[in-house]
């Protein structure tokens, strides 16, 4: 780490609070809601059409292995299921605005992509497991964190137990 120095040679702690300053609203800028938000709400305007659904796992994990008890990718045919858990989706609250410390995460994310009648694919809407649970493809950013409910719901519309975040969250494998 350098240290700022004017143009007398002295340090100069004016120029390091500006660095700061920047490097901070950059960050802010960086894990900002609106930042990674999708334009594309078309999935809670068409929660009626909804005819099934399809959650991919993606896990982005340097080094640690995690075990789950239900595949990495699962269809669901049943449209009453499928609106369900578009339904809780679309319930989830939007993300605050102000900084928010969230528990720590394994970068496990699923993307749930809604098939409508009439055989078209919505957005994929892309929900993440741990740390804050973040919910992106739905407009604003939303989050399940603070609604153990969507949990369950979502559990119940793939048939995967336990019925909460824990199974989503996987296990470090020993």
């Amino acid at each position: 780490m350098g240290i700022y120095l004017d143009r007398t040679g002295r340090r100069s702690w004016a120029a390091l609070s500006a660095v700061l300053v920047l490097v901070t609203v950059a960050i802010g800028a960086c894990e900002s809601p609106q930042a990674a938000s999708s334009t594309d709400p078309s999935l809670c305007q068409q929660v009626s059409s909804v005819k099934g659904v399809t959650m991919t796992r993606v896990a982005h994990n340097s080094g640690t292995t995690l075990d789950f008890t239900f595949p990495g990718r699962m269809t669901v045919t049943d449209a009453a299921k499928a609106k369900s858990a578009a339904r809780a989706l679309c319930a989830l609250p939007s993300m605050s605005h102000t900084a928010v410390a969230c528990p720590a995460g394994f970068n496990v994310n699923y993307s749930l992509r809604f098939a409508r009648s009439g055989g078209t694919t919505l957005p994929a809407t892309v929900v993440e497991a741990s740390g804050c649970e973040r919910v992106v493809g739905l407009g604003v950013i939303r989050w399940a964190l603070r609604s153990p409910t969507f949990w369950s719901v979502l559990s119940k519309a793939f048939g995967v137990a336990p019925p909460t975040n824990a199974a989503f969250r996987g296990t470090v494998a020993s």
